[in-house]
């Protein structure tokens, strides 16, 4: 029905009003992600080992897309029932380079099928919980609400190692694997892509790029205004995440500024392609320097343009560990991290997009959800 529709798009539109009432001048209401999956399948009990950022580390977060896919819808679950409208799909480290140490069980002919099984996981626990399209009563408390699911594009290699990836002129190979991650993300059902934790500009763009010629081969041209050649499913969003230093300057891990990583894309004829910038996996102290470094490069970059921002940042110590000891840090708590987050991000730099990364929990979602709705 007409209703449901535009219940839909406005939910799209606007998810959850941050804290300053809303109007007819109202910022865009603020979308509230997940938290980070493979730290949550790691309290329920799959494995995660070695050194924070390498490939072994995240192998049986990979694999518990096949072997405990049970555990991963619940983690799905318990995030939603926290107050997400967006999750993340429990695919980060399914690139080739982790399922080659999978002891042959797995390989990079495998990319696909594991890509798309961590797609339809999520799509489920979200469609578990969504408003169905008939539906013509309104959302309230204590009904079911529309979750989106957001595919992501991970690092191919090792997290945080921009010198890991390659040179210009050599990204062939990353933008081949990445349209395929993107062709199977599309498949198993998102409605966003995210290209996450970029620890540098050319990584971003390689992950752009793929996801913008696979996205332009199922919609009438390059600016998405057409219907999909192949049905009337929606334009999935297009996001981009990148990973900051831990100086809290706000600056990539490359070293790269902001403003340099958001022109990168820019040139490559990238950045209008994008719906949001975002940072992501790296200290809220960090997020909080780069939000409004993203917003001044933007409006410089692409004006009249309207991008949403925001971020999702981790509860380490320090994403450079060894994986010895505790990764989290105690002083982010739930209430210490929603405030952060509401008024550093949301009401200082008027971000809309928040969440959280590696070591926030459901617990840090709720409260954020809670602080985000007083």
């Amino acid at each position: 029905s007409f209703d449901s529709f535009k219940l839909l798009f406005e939910w799209q539109l606007s998810p959850m009003q941050p804290r300053g009432g809303p109007g007819p001048a109202a910022v865009p209401e603020v979308v509230l992600l997940d938290g980070g999956m493979g730290h949550l399948l790691r309290r329920k009990g799959v494995e995660i080992a070695g050194a924070i950022g390498s490939q072994r580390r995240f192998l049986g977060v990979a694999l518990a897309n096949v072997d405990a896919p049970e555990l991963v819808a619940e983690a799905h679950r318990e995030f939603i029932a926290a107050g997400a409208t967006v999750i993340i799909t429990n695919n980060y480290a399914v690139v080739p380079r982790t399922l080659a140490l999978a002891d042959g069980r797995f390989g990079d002919a495998d990319l696909e099928r594991l890509t798309q099984a961590a797609a339809r996981i999520a799509v489920e626990a979200a469609n578990s919980a969504a408003v169905l399209p008939d539906t013509t009563e309104p959302t309230s408390k204590g009904s079911r609400r529309i979750v989106r699911v957001a595919g992501g594009l991970p690092p191919l290699r090792e997290s945080y190692r921009f010198d890991q990836v390659p040179v210009e002129g050599e990204l062939a190979e990353v933008e081949a694997s990445y349209r395929r991650i993107v062709t199977a993300l599309l498949d198993g059902g998102v409605q966003i892509l995210i290209a996450e934790t970029m620890s540098c500009a050319r990584e971003a763009v390689a992950a752009v790029r793929a996801a913008v010629d696979v996205r332009s081969t199922r919609w009438v041209d390059k600016d998405f205004t057409g219907t999909s050649k192949h049905d009337s499913t929606a334009l999935p969003e297009l996001w981009v995440a990148f990973t900051l230093s831990e100086d809290n300057v706000g600056s990539l891990r490359s070293g790269e500024l902001v403003v340099d990583a958001i022109g990168a894309l820019s040139k490559a004829g990238l950045l209008t392609r994008l719906d949001a910038v975002l940072f992501n996996c790296s200290y809220p102290e960090s997020v909080s320097a780069a939000l409004p470094l993203a917003v001044s490069a933007l409006e410089s970059h692409a004006p009249g343009k309207a991008f949403r921002v925001g971020g999702y940042a981790n509860g380490f110590v320090s994403a450079l560990g060894d994986g010895n000891g505790s990764d989290y840090d105690v002083k982010c708590t739930p209430e210490a991290y929603a405030e952060t987050v509401a008024t550093k991000w949301v009401e200082a730099c008027g971000a809309t997009i928040v969440g959280g990364c590696c070591g926030i929990f459901p617990e840090h979602i709720a409260a954020l959800s809670s602080r985000l709705s007083t």
